[in-house]
């Protein structure tokens, strides 16, 4: 039985240090390559991004915060090479390439993600917008208004009812 446990452990070391010149050192960088293919028109490139102008209002591209290895693109495709330490944003969204191209000092300066609402297709809120709306199953409030900061009085008139609701009317005095 001990030269069978024997065996097991010397099979066991033998298997370890078989295996420990896979391993790559800490100090060693490696690289990703991305790449995306598309068809649409030609995309606008700049020293830290690629991205195109799609069909349908959409745009597609890659975006490299930290300076990439390299970026290139073509006709139907854009490509990144980056070490893998690194991050980047692959996009795909509703816009257009101008609004990649106008995100790109945020990105640069490491703000793009401590923004209210990060976006390359949408815009980016300057401040949190707070909606207050209200729903009864018994009434129908008809006629939305919107109210700026300040005290209002409101009129409300009961105009009857429809399929079995109370129809409101709201107004702003």
């Amino acid at each position: 039985m001990s030269n069978m446990n024997s065996l097991l452990v010397v099979s066991i070391i033998a298997s370890i240090v078989f295996l420990l010149p896979f391993v790559h050192p800490s100090s060693e960088t490696h690289n990703v390559t991305v790449s995306l293919a598309f068809d649409a028109a030609a995309p606008t490139q700049g020293p830290d991004y690629a991205v195109a102008d799609m069909h349908q209002n959409t745009i597609a591209g890659i975006v490299i915060p930290e300076s990439p290895n390299s970026i290139s693109s073509g006709s139907n495709h854009i490509s990144a090479n980056y070490d893998e330490n690194k991050k980047a944003y692959i996009i795909y969204t509703k816009g257009i390439a101008s609004v990649v191209e106008n995100r790109m000092a945020l990105v640069r300066k490491g703000v793009f993600n401590t923004a209210y609402n990060p976006s390359f297709g949408f815009p980016i809120a300057e401040k949190n917008t707070v909606e207050v709306g209200l729903f009864y199953s018994g009434i129908d409030i008809k006629q939305n208004e919107l109210l700026r900061p300040g005290i209002h009085q409101l009129l409300i008139n009961n105009n009857g009812t429809a399929a079995g609701k109370s129809i409101l009317i709201l107004r702003n005095v």
